[in-house]
């Protein structure tokens, strides 16, 4: 029966030597033996005549049951890996296990090896960023004090800030965007400053973020790179100005106060983002976004790749999914995709619980009021982002409007009320995916449209509704104004399901006629008046807008309800979005584009009941499973159909006159759409 040493006797954790000088000498040549079997062998040692402990033979450690004890190289134990190490070298000499043979690692065995554990490697170089951060600062601010005595440099300064073009005053060194940093110029503070800034590669993102007021120097204007793209701090400032200027109106979740440096430093993917949206209509570069494009679009999916995420990525898959890049099929769009990953990690990081960060966290964290106020204005920007996308694709939702968003206004917090135009957009959509719960949810039909019956009686209950959402705001600013009228052509445009037979149908019908064309009309009156409006507008904005052309061009062409409207005005409308559609084109043959092209074929085709059948019912669709953008895919279809049945006819007709000639030329393409398929 095995007895439990004393502590005094113990051979491992209670033993110390009686000579340690002499001890840590021979340390390493007694690397296989048990502090006790070295304790034992110390005062008897062969002594060489200069001093020094003569060579002894080792033999191997044994254990309490008399086999020898196995050996681990250092890359085995690091990695808690078995080496086979000892076995080989029963059998024959060998200095490399199979492991370390295998993929070329040196295979060694030292007694001080100590296994690394990740974590703590981790933290160790947390701590090293840390310090070198303090002592960049503290560079900086020695810094500040020779350039108040350096009159030079306040000469560069003012130069700089002089020429400055109009836009620059707004995005110059002491504008918004401005860190109060001049152009260093001496010897002390470039080296710090290059070193940091240039960054040649993107990284992953840190769910840690530094503060302005930590690392002041910082965050001074400078270049960045994108893999092989440069692009200079000029164009950086005038580029964030045109952001906030045009695009941040539509989608006001992020804050202008923070400069172009601190939203680089919290996240490479979001400050991209920002440059992506607003190269769409810079006029300096007019082929920016096409430089941007593919590597852009390869750091967010790299970015993508790294967990845990942090809230930055949500608000840069916001922009993405609300200005995506151009591309000329819908089947290559990667929006929807997009949005339903920003949706899942938002919930995962608990923006839907602003109140209680604790809830999704290891560590105990409080907010401030201003940092509970951008989660929550970055969850409601979520839940927009998502249902705009979803009624532009004609796809379900994957909304979740819950406390925070409907009654969180309610409670005590200041930080949970959100900015009325953010909150009238945000009633907006969530109206729109009420009326597409309600109306496109019935189990029992193959489409998922509840009967036409009882839609009848849910248009008056969410038409009332809408109007209460209408009369909220006195004051209503046209992009708003336009959120509301798509709002309601969502809903009118369900009246495409009903059964002609049904109660008021041509009622209905012309009401989603004058709607339509209303909105149209809006949009252009509100481009003339800031010129904005088509040429920044979001994607979900174009998708809109092409429903309704494609509404207002079905009832033209329908011989039963075009004797109800005034057919002239409804041609100068028509044309005039067609126009508008083109003017939202940011490349030749993107979607929009392609789009105007369509829409003009359609009107000027000659081919008979295309778009709209005649009679009463001819405006019944055949596509019924994409909700209120039935209508557009629909007219696509049909489309389709009419240019696969020209080529077979010219295809046949070419191979008729070949084979008179001998020759095979191959299949015939249509000149005018060669990708049709695609749109």
């Amino acid at each position: 029966m095995d007895f439990e040493p004393s502590p005094q006797h113990h051979p491992f954790l209670y033993w110390h030597p009686q000579n340690t000088h002499q001890y840590l000498a021979n340390y390493r040549e007694y690397s296989f033996q048990s502090p006790l079997q070295v304790h034992e062998t110390l005062p008897s040692s062969p002594v060489k005549a200069n001093g020094s402990p003569s060579t002894v033979s080792i033999p191997e450690p044994v254990i309490r049951n008399g086999s020898k004890k196995r050996r681990a190289c250092n890359e085995c134990k690091q990695q808690k890996l078995k080496c086979d190490l000892s076995t080989l070298a029963d059998q024959h000499p060998r200095n490399t296990c199979s492991r370390c043979k295998r993929l070329g690692l040196e295979c060694r065995i030292d007694r001080s090896f100590r296994r690394e554990r990740k974590r703590k490697r981790s933290d160790e170089l947390e701590k090293e960023v840390d310090s070198l951060k303090k002592e960049l600062s503290r560079q900086s601010t020695s810094a500040h004090a020779t350039d108040d005595v350096t009159p030079s440099i306040h000469a560069t300064a003012s130069s700089d800030t002089s020429s400055m073009n109009p836009i620059r005053l707004l995005t110059g060194k002491s504008g918004m965007f401005s860190t109060g940093l001049p152009t260093r110029t001496s010897s002390v503070t470039t080296p710090n400053l290059g070193s940091l800034e240039v960054i040649t590669r993107p990284f992953p993102e840190s769910p840690r973020i530094v503060r302005d007021s930590d690392v002041p120097g910082y965050f001074a204007r400078a270049s960045r790179f994108l893999d092989d793209f440069h692009l200079s701090a000029d164009d950086i400032d005038e580029l964030f100005a045109l952001y906030f200027m045009y695009y941040h109106p539509f989608l006001p979740v992020l804050d202008p106060t923070t400069s172009p440096g601190q939203y680089y430093h919290a996240s490479p993917l979001l400050f991209w983002a920002i440059i992506s949206v607003a190269s769409r209509r810079y006029d300096n570069d007019p082929n920016l976004l096409s430089k941007l494009a593919r590597s852009v679009t390869n750091l967010t999916w790299r970015t993508l790749q790294y967990v845990p995420h942090s809230k930055h990525v949500v608000q840069s898959l916001m922009l993405f999914c609300t200005w995506p890049f151009p591309t000329s099929s819908n089947t290559t769009d990667v929006s929807y995709m997009w949005m339903g990953t920003m949706m899942q990690i938002a919930v995962q990081l608990g923006l839907h619980r602003p109140l209680n960060p604790d809830n999704f966290t290891k560590c105990r964290v409080r907010f401030t009021e201003l940092e509970i106020a951008d989660r929550l204005r970055t969850w409601a920007g979520c839940n927009i982002v998502a249902q705009s996308v979803s009624v532009g694709s004609g796809l379900a939702a994957p909304v979740q409007y819950d406390w925070s968003l409907v009654s969180g206004s309610c409670s005590d917090s200041l930080a949970m009320i959100l900015d009325r135009d953010l909150d009238l957009h945000l009633r907006t959509e969530m109206f729109r995916d009420n009326v597409s719960r309600a109306i496109a949810s019935c189990v029992s039909d193959p489409v998922g449209l509840v009967p036409t019956h009882e839609r009848l009686s849910l248009y008056k209950v969410f038409s009332k509704e809408l109007e209460e959402i209408e009369s909220i705001g006195s004051e209503v600013s046209d992009i708003n104004r336009f959120y509301i009228s798509a709002a309601r052509l969502h809903l009118q445009s369900f009246a495409l399901f009903d059964e002609p037979s049904s109660d008021s149908y041509i009622n209905r019908i012309l009401s989603l006629y004058y709607m339509a064309a209303s909105l149209i009309q809006q949009t252009l009156d509100a481009d003339r008046a800031s010129s904005s409006m088509i040429r920044c507008c979001p994607f979900f904005v174009y998708q809109t807008f092409v429903s309704a052309s494609f509404i207002v061009l079905k009832v033209l062409k329908n011989n039963y309800f075009s004797s109800f409207i005034d057919i002239q005005s409804g041609r100068t409308l028509f044309h005039a979005s067609i126009t508008a559609i083109r003017r939202m084109s940011l490349e030749c043959n993107d979607l929009p584009a392609r789009l105007g092209d369509v829409l003009g074929y359609l009107w000027s085709d000659a081919t008979p009941n295309l778009v709209s059948r005649p009679g009463k019912g001819g405006l019944q669709l055949q596509i019924r499973s994409r909700m209120s953008m039935s209508v557009v895919y629909d007219s696509l279809w049909r489309w389709r159909e009419q240019v696969r049945e020209q080529l077979s006819t010219d295809h046949l007709g070419i191979e008729h006159e070949h084979e008179n000639l001998g020759v095979y030329r191959g299949p015939a393409r249509s000149p005018l759409y060669p990708g049709f398929g695609a749109v």
